[in-house]
């Protein structure tokens, strides 16, 4: 049993064991945080109106370069500060790279808040980021 063990190929079954174990261990490490993604607008000058269309764009923080293909599942847009004011944002099909447009009824002057949540190619958690947007008259 004992020249089982040192027989030559428990040490290549150790090696790949830990090999497999320091992928494992470091991988979570190679991807993206949540946090290094980031909303920002790109509507401004946004009036009171029905159908409004906000503009956002995804940004990787690291690289500065817009975020393609991500997959933005749930949407609030509230007015900040009243909570039971939420209305729906309707998704709109991007004009460039990186930038997701809604479609919102705008009923009030003021600030407004929307929440996104995506799922961006090649990450696992999922990024949640908030936008602010200033409706004037």
């Amino acid at each position: 049993m004992i020249t089982r063990i040192f027989s030559g190929r428990v040490p290549g079954r150790l090696l790949s064991l830990i090999l497999l174990l320091s992928v494992l261990v470091f991988l979570p490490a190679a991807q993206g945080a949540p946090e290094d993604y980031r909303f920002t607008a790109v509507s401004s000058g946004l009036k009171v109106a029905n159908g409004a269309v906000i503009a956002v764009k995804l940004i990787h923080a690291a690289t500065n370069q817009p975020v393609e293909k991500a997959v933005i599942f749930r949407t609030r847009l509230e007015m900040t500060g009243m909570t039971d004011m939420e209305v729906k944002a309707t998704p709109l099909p991007g004009a460039e790279p990186g930038v997701y447009r809604f479609q919102a009824d705008l009923s009030h002057e003021g600030e407004w808040l929307l929440t996104l949540s995506a799922k961006i190619p090649g990450e696992s958690a999922t990024v949640v980021g908030k936008v602010s947007i200033v409706v004037g008259k």
